[in-house]
């Protein structure tokens, strides 16, 4: 894969908010039928990519079976915001989002629920955090299309 390319076209479509997340604003899909987790999707060489694990590759020069988003957020494409790790320890990971007290579970690295909007997804559903999103993203004055 073409590093500088995947760069440009990773970089074309999102954008960095307050909190430290990379907010990626291009297509959306759904990793299975029963989730309503929205997760970056792009098209590169013919073939379609999940973009978490393609930033993954571009900052850390390898492409990881599996990616974890530390801060919860499942359309954030911030290299610091991602993890290669299992599924098990991903799953884990589900009991922190939410929690004010903090991040319980014995992971690490931890999860950076100061920057969690991807409980929205959950708690808004998926309508309603797309327009979230997208009041973000106008309110940067760029064109929202997914």
């Amino acid at each position: 894969m073409d590093i500088d390319l995947l760069r440009y076209k990773l970089a074309q479509k999102s954008e960095s908010i307050p909190n430290g997340c990379r907010i990626w604003f291009g297509r959306l899909g759904f990793q299975n039928p029963q989730s309503d987790v929205p997760y970056g999707r792009i098209q590169h060489k013919k073939r379609q990519h999940y973009v978490q694990r393609l930033s993954f590759l571009v900052s850390h020069g390898y492409l990881p079976k599996k990616v974890s988003h530390l801060c919860h957020n499942s359309i954030c494409i911030n290299p610091d915001h991602l993890v290669e790790e299992s599924q098990k320890i991903n799953n884990q990971r589900k009991v922190c989002r939410g929690r004010i007290e903090g991040c319980t579970e014995l992971h690490d690295p931890p999860c950076m629920l100061e920057n969690d909007l991807g409980k929205y997804t959950h708690d808004l559903g998926l309508d309603l955090y797309r327009k979230l999103i997208k009041l973000v993203y106008e309110s940067a004055n760029h064109q929202f299309d997914y």
